[in-house]
């Protein structure tokens, strides 16, 4: 074999048959301890939406390769149907086989790994070879440059997390996604999806514009200090397979600098000095004295003596004291 050949032009993917089963709501039970059915009936209820989104990122997936996704239970009663089949091709082959049946077991999708793929565009040395002058460059320079590559612009009001779910399961299915939300995304709302795909580990990318309230398990997130980290940081996360997220920094690089690779669990040091303070990049400027940024918001090692000037959760998340 070719040493030189990418993994993913290599990878041939058959065209497949699929079902899911969406079972309708469950009654609350009698139970003494009344929260703990609620905790687990709103989970019931993530795990067969997710389900049904996972079904549609399948479908578009299979729309090239000549497989079919079925769907049977509650289904089209479902809130997320309206938005999730708004969004997917009408000649994609997704197909409802019994909608209004009650589906007692769900059938789950299989957790086999996917085949890497390989985005040939980019160098492995993890040096960003777009400008760096900002993501809106970079994602135009990917979009020109990388086949395969999905790229995904939406605003905040735009990101749904049924869209959202339905594109990690694309991205675990031979093509990588990035998906930059522009402006506040609703986190609370987000937040659910955000999970189930940290436990799935799909390898979604997403872009934002602020840091998220809190941590998310399963997930990778980058702060990068400017524009150029920025641009470093995206190559990095586009160059592995996890759940990653990166706070697009456009701060620019003064001075001036050649592009360089990026690290995730580090601090970079922004005024050194003796008596070091952490905090994220939006907290620079109103931090006196040393000052370093961590490049990862988890993990990222505590520094003994350094304090930590930000959100306590995150500072509870980094191991610093607040």
């Amino acid at each position: 074999m070719d040493g030189t050949a990418t993994p993913a032009s290599d990878v041939i993917f058959p065209g497949r048959r699929w079902h899911a089963a969406i079972a309708g709501p469950e009654p609350l039970t009698g139970e003494i301890d009344l929260f703990a059915a609620v905790l687990r009936a709103e989970a019931r209820e993530l795990d067969q939406a997710a389900t049904l989104a996972e079904a549609f990122g399948l479908a578009w997936c299979e729309h090239e390769r000549g497989g079919r996704v079925d769907v049977s239970g509650a289904v089209e009663s479902h809130p997320w149907w309206p938005v999730l089949r708004a969004w997917l091709a009408p000649e994609a082959p997704l197909h409802v086989i019994s909608d209004n049946v009650h589906a007692d077991v769900s059938e789950p999708w299989p957790e086999a790994p996917w085949p890497p793929v390989a985005l040939a565009s980019l160098p492995r040395t993890g040096v960003p070879p777009f400008p760096l002058s900002g993501i809106t460059a970079a994602c135009d320079w990917l979009a020109e440059h990388e086949s395969n590559l999905l790229l995904v612009e939406a605003t905040a009001e735009e990101s749904h997390p049924a869209l959202v779910i339905a594109h990690a399961a694309i991205a675990g299915q031979g093509v990588r996604v990035c998906w930059r939300i522009s402006g506040q995304p609703d986190w609370v709302a987000l937040l659910p999806a955000l999970l189930h795909i940290g436990r799935r580990q799909l390898p979604l990318l997403l872009v934002v514009d602020e840091i998220p309230p809190s941590p998310i398990p399963g997930w990778w997130i980058a702060t990068p200090i400017d524009a150029g980290a920025t641009a470093a940081a995206l190559t990095y996360h586009l160059l592995h397979e996890w759940p990653g997220m990166v706070v697009a920094n456009e701060t620019p690089v003064v001075p001036p600098a050649p592009a360089m690779a990026w690290e995730p669990g580090i601090l970079s040091i922004v005024r050194p000095g003796d008596t070091l303070s952490v905090c994220l990049p939006d907290d620079v400027a109103r931090v006196d004295g040393p000052v370093a940024c961590p490049t990862t918001l988890q993990p990222a090692p505590a520094i003994r003596g350094a304090r930590f000037v930000g959100q306590p959760a995150w500072a509870e998340a980094l191991g610093y004291a607040h």
